[in-house]
């Protein structure tokens, strides 16, 4: 038997101040987005993961915005306050800038661990395993 399917329930997210409708919307990271519904205002979790990205953005700005009448009476936490000043005090200071010297010693760790792996195996097999896991441990960051 043929039953109607009802639409789908309304999904909004609210970022800095502005509501969108995320209803028809497939993030390209899967269900992350999930995270962000009901939240006051999800504008710190998007700035955090797409800070350098100029698509996402426009996505943003693509995504169909409805009315907001309570914007700016929306509550601030004491905590959310005191993140965003440590988070701007740490991006006026250059630390989420990225450095290449940095990149090149931790490419260089990398290349050591493995190296050194690769040369313990056939004399110690245990001491080129943990090489390894220190290895892959480290890659974490790339």
């Amino acid at each position: 038997m043929y039953q109607k399917q009802s639409p789908p329930a309304q999904k909004l997210i609210t970022i800095d101040d502005i509501t969108y409708d995320i209803t028809n919307f497939e993030h390209p990271g899967g269900s992350i987005i999930g995270y962000a519904i009901g939240l006051d205002d999800a504008g710190d979790t998007f700035r955090e993961f797409h800070t350098r990205s100029k698509s996402a953005k426009m996505v943003l700005n693509a995504l169909p915005k409805i009315e907001n009448d309570n914007a700016n009476n929306q509550f601030q936490s004491d905590m959310i306050r005191d993140y965003r000043d440590v988070r701007d005090t740490l991006t006026n200071i250059g630390c989420f800038e990225p450095d290449p010297i940095h990149v090149y010693f931790r490419l260089l760790e990398l290349a050591f661990f493995f190296g050194l792996g690769v040369w313990l195996a056939p004399y110690n097999i245990y001491a080129s395993m943990l090489a390894f896991i220190v290895f892959k441990t480290r890659c974490g960051w790339v």
